[in-house]
């Protein structure tokens, strides 16, 4: 399947990757193109966005009209179309942002009233909260110790991913684990890693990262089997699972 999105009714690129959902809490495209003059001429007037797998268009936006950065990405290997590529991380701003500032902060600012809401409501609040700080341990990462006996600290947040992909695919070619590989985490910067710390970064980052999903989709499946709200309301991030759901996890 090929994903592309249209700019403006005219300019045709591909994506590295698509998913709704992240967008919606990210807007970024993954453009696989290294013109970034090109790409920052059109963002500057940018009025509508859609998405295409093939020939079906799956979304449309109008809510953006420019861009807040773009970051150059290189060899980030294609899944799709099995091999590395290029691409440019686009990060889009919305239009009306002082009214979007304004809608944020009523959001962020506003009195959560858990009595108040019925047990399928707090069913949703509570597995949404925990899907959320799920996620962000999974980004905030885990301390690592390297070949040379020193422990460092790495994220592991979309961007992270795809760069340590990106790198580890390199060991994959390479096959030498004494080889230098650039990597950087988020925020820090680039240094040369052992092939062999490549490969340890990604088991370790994605080992937790399973782990913190594994227990986040238990505890939100034993909430999910319940329908009263006093049950649920027990019911902590950090609580014990249930026997069932342990041997599961």
């Amino acid at each position: 399947m090929n994903i592309t999105c249209k700019i403006n009714n005219e300019y045709i690129f591909d994506l590295l990757s698509w998913d709704g959902s992240i967008f919606r809490g990210d807007p970024s495209l993954i453009l696989e193109t290294s013109d970034l003059i090109t790409v920052s001429e059109i963002l500057k007037d940018l009025k509508v966005i859609e998405i295409f797998y093939d020939e079906q268009q799956v979304a449309t936006y109008t809510q953006y009209n420019t861009y807040e950065g773009i970051e150059y990405l290189s060899n980030i290997f294609d899944d799709q179309r099995g091999k590395f590529v290029n691409v440019l991380k686009v990060r889009l701003g919305e239009k009306n942002l002082a009214e979007k500032v304004e809608e944020l902060d009523k959001v962020v600012n506003k009195i959560i009233d858990i009595d108040s809401m019925t047990a399928e409501e707090y069913k949703k609040y509570l597995t949404d909260e925990f899907g959320a700080r799920g996620q962000k341990e999974i980004f905030e990462g885990i301390d690592i110790e390297l070949t040379d006996g020193t422990v460092a600290r790495f994220t592991y947040n979309f961007e992270d991913q795809l760069n340590l992909l990106s790198a580890l695919y390199t060991v994959m070619l390479v096959q030498d684990l004494t080889t230098l590989i650039p990597y950087h985490s988020h925020h820090d910067p680039c240094k040369l890693y052992l092939a062999a710390d490549i490969v340890k970064i990604y088991m370790g980052l994605q080992a937790n990262s399973i782990q913190k999903q594994t227990r986040v989709n238990m505890l939100n499946n034993w909430i999910r089997s319940l329908n009263n709200k006093e049950e649920m309301l027990e019911i902590k991030y950090d609580s014990e699972l249930p026997q069932s759901y342990q041997e599961q996890y």
